[in-house]
């Protein structure tokens, strides 16, 4: 077992390159780090923005502004990345290039795993009252659609995770929902739910594309869609 500390950082995400050659974190301290696998060494840092060099007129190609709590890898493309937090955006990375940043989607505001990629979509689960759940297209940084989420007006949606399943299916939950929806992403319909008995859902995987979720929160639970 390896152990890697990263100083004055809090870790709030990190996930594993398609290959398993690379793994990268991000969190508090704004910046995004890639670390090789066998040998667990930094192979690149990418600093975020701050009041030391928060210098540059267009922050579009720079890194985030303020935490970082999702960072995903592109499924195919074994450097690209996506990482998504509080400063209401979605950052497109390349680690093979020195600046990192290769695009911006702004809007989405991220305060858990709420992102996903698949076939050159990307799903976004913000912690905002309405038209929390989106998906865009990563290459043209489009909104490409906005998915009802079933919840009570007075709560709002307010999403903390969600996931792309098989079938054109989202799975999508959060401190609004107090459930995890599975939501046809044709027909907006929820097809099931997984109730968590009043408390916010935290985090969210699922197997089996999608008929196998587990659900954590103040509980963890597992529920099955057939």
């Amino acid at each position: 077992m390896a152990v890697i500390n990263e100083s004055k950082n809090e870790i709030n995400a990190l996930d594993f390159s398609s290959s398993g050659e690379a793994f990268a974190t991000g969190g508090k301290d704004l910046s995004v780090r890639i670390y090789d696998t066998e040998t667990n060494e930094l192979s690149r840092q990418y600093d975020g923005l701050n009041s030391i060099n928060n210098i540059i007129d267009d922050q579009g190609d720079c890194g985030h502004g303020k935490r970082i709590f999702a960072l995903k890898y592109h499924p195919d493309a074994d450097r690209i990345f996506f990482s998504g937090g509080w400063d209401n955006c979605i950052k497109i990375w390349d680690s093979r290039t020195s600046q990192g940043v290769q695009g911006t989607i702004a809007g989405p505001h991220i305060c858990g795993s709420g992102l996903d990629v698949k076939d050159g979509k990307l799903l976004t689960a913000s912690w905002v009252n309405k038209d929390a759940l989106q998906i865009y297209d990563w290459s043209s940084q489009r909104l490409e659609s906005t998915i009802p989420v079933e919840t009570e007006e007075a709560s709002g949606e307010f999403l903390y995770a969600a996931q792309f399943c098989d079938n054109d299916v989202i799975i999508a939950g959060g401190s609004g929902t107090n459930n995890v929806q599975a939501i046809s992403r044709i027909s907006g319909k929820v097809l099931g739910k997984i109730d968590m008995d009043g408390k916010p859902v935290q985090a969210l995987d699922s197997t089996h594309g999608g008929r196998l979720i587990a659900v954590g929160g103040t509980s963890l639970k597992l529920g099955q869609l057939v």
